[in-house]
């Protein structure tokens, strides 16, 4: 069950980044070039 709750913790931390990283990318391209090339390297 720890395990599982860790595993949960970490998706919910990566989801907060890619959030963060979505919201950020509204303010200009050159902030969402960057996004578009931390998302890619996450996946």
């Amino acid at each position: 069950m720890f395990f599982v709750r860790a595993q949960i913790a970490v998706v919910e931390k990566q989801t907060a980044k890619w959030w963060n990283a979505v919201q950020n990318a509204k303010n200009g391209l050159k902030v969402r070039k960057n996004t578009c090339k931390v998302v890619v390297s996450v996946v």
